[in-house]
């Protein structure tokens, strides 16, 4: 009997060799770029001391990682607020003032840039009024109103919270409390789908509204709290 030579499986030690040298290529290729990228030094960065603003308040914003002792510039949404100097080590602390906001508008997602002519980085925060709501898209007869509920400001450290609408009647007794949502957002932001203003028959006169987050009314609920007044005729 001939004697065979072992079949070996080429091509299965050629996808092997091919595999192991992608590998090898692509380590090699990672082990460059983080080369390059420790070459190149810390990410600049940038930190406001929080996420929600209410308009008027300052904006406290840090900076790190920038060239030292070099001029750069702040803008805030394209729009330029001024320059300072970075310190020995390329950091900043710097104090901002946004502005107002656009008439109408409840908050804003404001986006901050910095840059020195070589470097930059961006961060972002959100402005926004003192708590409030409002009732928008109002469509409907008087006694079958439909509308939205959009609520602000509820809740400026971002921890969502429930929100609820007492509703009492020209004589100033609770007629209803409703769940109206959970804030949302770095401010307490909620905007409710259209409902009915009114789930219930409502009487001629002038109603008021009070929204918090108490689900047991009362005229002074802890917390943010604000009322408007509808008139029914």
């Amino acid at each position: 009997m001939v004697a065979r030579a072992p079949l070996y499986p080429i091509h299965r030690r050629l996808r092997r060799t091919v595999a192991s040298a992608v590998c090898a290529a692509a380590a090699v290729f990672v082990f460059g770029a983080a080369v390059a990228q420790a070459d190149l030094g810390p990410t600049p960065t940038l930190t406001p001391d929080r996420s929600c603003y209410v308009v008027g308040q300052p904006v406290q914003l840090s900076g790190s990682a920038f060239a030292p002792y070099r001029s750069y510039v702040v803008s805030i949404d394209g729009v330029y607020l001024g320059s300072r100097t970075t310190d020995g080590i390329g950091n900043f602390s710097v104090p901002l003032h946004p502005g107002g906001l656009p008439a109408g508008a409840a908050e804003h997602y404001d986006l901050v840039e910095v840059t020195d002519g070589t470097t930059s980085a961006e961060t972002n925060f959100t402005l926004t009024r003192r708590a409030g709501f409002r009732i928008a898209n109002l469509t409907g007869a008087t006694r079958t109103l439909t509308g939205r509920f959009v609520v602000w400001g509820f809740s400026l450290t971002g921890v969502s919270k429930p929100l609820y609408l007492h509703y009492l009647n020209p004589s100033g007794k609770l007629r209803k409390t409703v769940w109206l949502g959970t804030t949302g957002g770095a401010c307490g932001y909620l905007r409710t789908v259209v409902r009915r203003i009114f789930p219930f028959t409502v009487s001629a006169g002038t109603w008021t509204l009070q929204v918090d987050t108490q689900q047991l009314y009362s005229r002074q609920a802890p917390g943010p709290r604000v009322r408007i007044r509808v008139v029914i005729s």
